[in-house]
Order: structure tokens, then C-alpha cells, then sequence
């Protein structure tokens, strides 16, 4: 079995049981004054969050034409391996903070536009974390073209949208580590321009997008509130952002050494064999 195996499973473990940020946790105890006022907004959040998806070949696109080196990881040694996986982790890393900082941003401004720029906010916050958690999952080589992998990323999401560490464990149980997501190619189709949407996705994760649709919009409307403004709005936002990249990133990373090393072992009992 890779050594590396048992080390990324120990990291996943200490993840998954650790609470989400305080701000995250706090969020519910914020919007609870002006909690019924949401509730005829917040059935129309989950659509706003499909239309996002329906779109999702942008995003995808926009993934894949960043600058990106492909290596044909099945073909690497576990020393390889280990120093492709420790660069990959930086790059990623990178992708975190760029969301966090992009998710910030954008949420400073909410609290200007009341609950009529809600509508517009919400998918915009939800396709950023889109579009990075797509740029996360293709630094680890996930193979973000296939349905199933971006059925995973959005459950990813959706746990690291948690405002519990229960809610958060029963999130992440549902994930999986997607099967042929390592491409026994060499990436060579990877750059070109993705020509589909992915209408399945939305079918698959329609139950993630209501309670996902829920948790951002208290996010949001915690922003609304006078005493907390558009400064504590931005950390709202990057709160989530952090959380939520997070959560892709260990997911992505877990999932690409379980499948290398899969591979790896059952190379090593053909040899022995």
C-alpha cells in the first residue's frame, strides 16, 4: 500500500472533526431577528443556484484555459508522486486564498443594495466558489469534465457550507472518492473548450442546492443587518469562502491519492502475480 495513503487519510480525518470557523457557526444566531423575512426569499434561492450550474461550462472553461501542466501521474513513482502531490497543494493553497480574497470583495458590498440585491449577490458569491473549486479540483487533476466529479464538488461545497461540526460530518459522509477520475492518458483533451453543460449535476445534488441555498442566504442576510454592515459582511464571505474552498481542496486531494495508489497496487499484483 503507498505510504502516502495513510499520512492524506489522517489529514482528511483531522479536517472532517475539526468545527467550522466561528463566524460560520455564528451566522444562524445573526439572522434569527429577521429570520421570517426570508422565508419566502429563500425558496427561490435554490433555482437562482441551478441557473449558476446550467452555466457551469463557463466556469469550467474558464478552469481549464488557466494555465495548467498535466502530468501523467500513473506513470510516477511514489517519490514522484509525493513531490508532484506537495506542489500541487501550494497551487491549490493559491486558489484558497484567491477565493477567500475574491469572496471578501464581493461581499463588502452587499449591504448597500438591501434585500433586492440579494438576487443578484447570491448566484455571483455561489459562482466564484464555483469557478475556484473548479480551479482547486484540476490542480489535483480531477477530471472536472465529468458529471460525477462535479456532483462530488458540489457536495465538497455543501459541507464546507456547514454550520455545525454534525452537520458538517453527515455532509461529508456522503462524499466519495469518484472512480476513473485519474485520466490513464495524458490530458491531452483537458484544454480544450468544454462545448456541454451538465444538466444531470443539477438532478443529482437538487436536495444540496436547497439546504446550500438556505446556508447562503442567512450568510447574506446577516450582511443586511444595520449593526453589522459591509465590513462584517466581507468576513461573512470570507469565512465561507475559506470553509468551503477547503473543504474541495481536501476532498480533491483525497481523492487523487486514493485512486494513484489504487492503481499503484494493483500494478504491483499483476507484477507479483
Amino acid at each position: 500500500m503507498c505510504n502516502l495513503k495513510e499520512s492524506v487519510d489522517k489529514e482528511f480525518e483531522e479536517w472532517k472533526n475539526t468545527a467550522p470557523n466561528a463566524i460560520q457557526r455564528g451566522t444562524g444566531v445573526l439572522t434569527q431577528p429577521i429570520e421570517y423575512l426570508l422565508k419566502p426569499f429563500i425558496n427561490k434561492v435554490a433555482p437562482l443556484l441551478e441557473d449558476v450550474l446550467k452555466s457551469s461550462n463557463n466556469i469550467i472553461s474558464g478552469a481549464l484555459n488557466s494555465k495548467n501542466e498535466f502530468a501523467n501521474i500513473l506513470n510516477l513513482t511514489e517519490v514522484e508522486f509525493e513531490e508532484w502531490l506537495k506542489k500541487t497543494d501550494l497551487s491549490a493553497k493559491n486558489y484558497v486564498t484567491g477565493g477567500i480574497a475574491s469572496l471578501t470583495a464581493e461581499g463588502a458590498v452587499t449591504g448597500l443594495g438591501g434585500f433586492a440585491l440579494l438576487a443578484v449577490d447570491i448566484p455571483a458569491s455561489f459562482g466564484l466558489i464555483m469557478g475556484f473549486s473548479n480551479k482547486i479540483a484540476l490542480s489535483y487533476q480531477l477530471d472536472i469534465l465529468n458529471e460525477d466529479v462535479q456532483v462530488e464538488i458540489l457536495k465538497a461545497i455543501a459541507a464546507g457550507s456547514e454550520t455545525s461540526v454534525e452537520g458538517k460530518a453527515s455532509a461529508i459522509e456522503t462524499l466519495k472518492v469518484v472512480s476513473n477520475i485519474v485520466n490513464k492518458q495524458t490530458w491531452k483533451g483537458m484544454g480544450q473548450a468544454v462545448s456541454h453543460s451538465l444538466p444531470h449535476v443539477i438532478v443529482a445534488v437538487s436536495a444540496f442546492l436547497r439546504k446550500l441555498g438556505v446556508n447562503i442566504t442567512k450568510r447574506k442576510a446577516a450582511q443586511l443587518i444595520p449593526v453589522i454592515g459591509g465590513a462584517t459582511g466581507a468576513v461573512i464571505n470570507g469565512s465561507w469562502a475559506s470553509d468551503a474552498l477547503e473543504a474541495v481542496r481536501q476532498h480533491a486531494r483525497k481523492s487523487i491519492v486514493e485512486n494513484y495508489c489504487t492503481h499503484r497496487d494493483n500494478s504491483k499484483t499483476v507484477i507479483d502475480i
